[in-house]
């Protein structure tokens, strides 16, 4: 239960930090200048890629891991291409002499939805990933977890 509710806490904290990263880029770049950073690294994937290559995984897992992987970033994109409209759309307000709070809480609303969105999807994601592991493999990533990584 403990871990459920780490695990929902994580993807609160994680959702609150891409919003609140994406909003100082926001507040810092002018309308119409392009944006260095549209999107933050995924760290979550490169570690779960690296405790994944712990695995021993065959190549039918492999292949499968791929097709999860592709799927998801196909599933992600159009969300994150919300995020970076209503991104701009806030940097617009903020440096707008006609400032209007009701179309920042309409953009904020939006920017909120789209992120619970794109929190699902990994979720759905991370959980297809984990059921193609074998139960062996599923203990031993459940071990590396625990641990912190994956034993060099």
């Amino acid at each position: 239960m403990k871990n459920r509710i780490a695990g929902a806490t994580s993807a609160i904290i994680l959702a609150a930090g891409l919003s609140m990263a994406m909003m100082s880029s926001a507040v810092a770049q002018p309308p119409g200048q392009p944006s260095a950073n549209k999107a933050p690294p995924p760290h979550h994937m490169m570690a779960m890629k690296k405790d994944l290559q712990s695995l021993d995984l065959t190549v039918a897992q492999q292949q499968q891991l791929k097709t999860i992987t592709e799927d998801t970033r196909t599933k992600l994109k159009p969300l994150m291409e919300v995020v970076v409209q209503s991104q701009e759309g806030l940097a617009k307000q903020i440096h707008n002499e006609n400032y209007k709070q009701s179309a920042v809480d309409k953009l904020a609303k939006q920017q909120g939805h789209t992120i619970a969105q794109m929190i699902s999807v990994r979720a759905a994601s991370m959980h297809k990933m984990f059921n193609v592991l074998t139960p062996e493999q599923k203990v031993k990533l459940q071990s590396i977890k625990q641990s912190g990584g994956p034993a060099s």
